[in-house]
């Protein structure tokens, strides 16, 4: 398990937060360092960016629509259901 799972994971984690020498080639005015240290600096260019915002904005619309439909023929199945069960 420590093998497959732990290593995999420790190093994604720490790839993610520590600066690589491929990262000064895609920041303009970024200098590059033989060290790594650590930093956010790529969840700031993630979430601040379009690659965040607009899916977000794109799935509350589908979620939205989707339960306005679901109450809308839920409901009214549920009222057919209530007007016609004898007793």
């Amino acid at each position: 398990m420590a093998i497959m799972v732990v290593n995999p994971l420790y190093q994604l984690v720490e790839t993610t937060f520590t600066w690589q020498p491929v990262d000064a080639s895609r920041i303009p005015g970024a200098v590059q360092v033989n060290s790594r240290f650590f930093t956010g600096s790529g969840f700031d260019g993630i979430f601040g960016r379009i690659y965040t915002y607009n899916p977000l904005i794109h799935s509350m619309t589908i979620a939205m629509g989707t339960v306005v439909f679901a109450l809308i023929i839920g409901g009214s199945l549920a009222w057919l259901v209530v007007r016609t069960i004898c007793l």
